[in-house]
């Protein structure tokens, strides 16, 4: 056997990675690893959308972690994210679904101290049009790109197993997401995912599975 078969492979690119629970909590790691207003592309797999509105804005003595704990919610960080700049295109894939949710163009207000959605530009592309797309923003733009991933995409309390094994559907699931990432074919310039089981959605049992298969998902787009 040469010295050649023994060399160690080439290592991964080092990519800020985080994981969070409640999911609110990664809007901070996003501005403390790509800046304020970075306008960052990212790619979504979640149960929902996370985009409701009536937010408080931020205020000049808040630090961006006390912002994302304690004014912003699970249910409407990415409306934040929005309005601040942080994101400026959202591909929300949720697998339980044949089509991509595309934010592009998004506008917010501010009434009486809170963050309103204007107009939240939301359309619906095929997972094939959304990966061109996603493949000739990556050769195309500058933009940094976020992936972001929740545990409740690969199972959720709400979910119907009667049809599927709880762990049938976790693996399904995540061959999907594979799937979709592989085609895409971006690296990431920032990494996230989201236990949530603070509230629980994701059935707490089921998170080492679930994990296991995320952070396989990860290295992706490393």
């Amino acid at each position: 056997m040469d010295a050649a078969s023994h060399a160690p492979s080439a290592p991964s690119r080092l990519v800020p990675t985080k994981e969070v629970d409640p999911h609110n909590e990664v809007l901070d790691f996003w501005v403390e690893t790509l800046g304020e207003k970075a306008g960052a592309i990212v790619i979504r797999f979640d149960g929902h959308s996370d985009t409701c509105d009536d937010i408080p804005i931020k205020t000049p003595d808040q630090s961006w972690s006390e912002y994302a704990q304690n004014s912003c919610g699970i249910e409407n960080f990415m409306t934040a994210a929005v309005h601040y700049n942080v994101v400026s295109l959202i591909y929300w894939y949720n697998p339980r679904n044949s089509k991509v949710y595309i934010y592009r163009d998004s506008t917010t207000t501010v009434v009486d101290g809170k963050i309103k959605w204007v107009d939240e530009g939301l359309g619906f592309l095929t997972i094939e049009e959304a990966i061109d797309e996603i493949r000739a923003l990556a050769r195309e733009n500058d933009f940094p790109f976020i992936v972001d991933t929740d545990f409740d995409t690969f199972l959720c309390i709400t979910d119907n197993c009667s049809l599927w094994r709880e762990e049938d559907q976790i693996a399904r699931r995540a061959t999907q997401v594979s799937n979709f990432l592989t085609e895409i074919d971006v690296e990431a310039d920032c990494i996230t995912s989201a236990l949530s089981v603070t509230p629980e959605l994701t059935p707490e049992k089921h998170v080492p599975k679930i994990r296991e298969k995320v952070r396989e998902l990860e290295e992706l787009v490393i």
